[in-house]
Formats: C-alpha cells, sequence, structure tokens
C-alpha cells in the first residue's frame, strides 16, 4: 500500500501505519498473523474501496 499511495494513489494510506495495517488485516481476515491465500484478493478489494478507487486489486497481478 505505501508504494501505490507514493505512486498515483494517496488516499490508500491515512498517515496511521498502525491503523491502516490493522484496518487492512480486518479486511483480509487475517488471524494471529496469518491471511488465508483465498481472501487476499476480496480483503484488498474491500480495504481499496473503502478509499473509493474501486476494485483497485485486478490492476495487481501474480
Amino acid at each position: 500500500m505505501y508504494f501505490w499511495a507514493h505512486n498515483g494513489y494517496p488516499k490508500l494510506i491515512t498517515g496511521n501505519a498502525d491503523n491502516d495495517i490493522a484496518q487492512l488485516a480486518k479486511d483480509m481476515g487475517t488471524t494471529v498473523g496469518a491471511t488465508p491465500f483465498l481472501w487476499y484478493k476480496n480483503g484488498l478489494n474491500q480495504y481499496t474501496n473503502r478509499v473509493y478507487y474501486g476494485q483497485f486489486y485486478t490492476l495487481l497481478k501474480f
């Protein structure tokens, strides 16, 4: 998120890293430091939709 926030999508982070990380972890279903692989896409979409960039995740290729 930090990279993209500094490369055209400034609203992806709020400036409070603890809050941003906590919200992203919540959206991705992260528990005890682990995120189920299949939940990444929906979690990233939910996080980015909250800051109105739409389906930002679809731009990323794995």
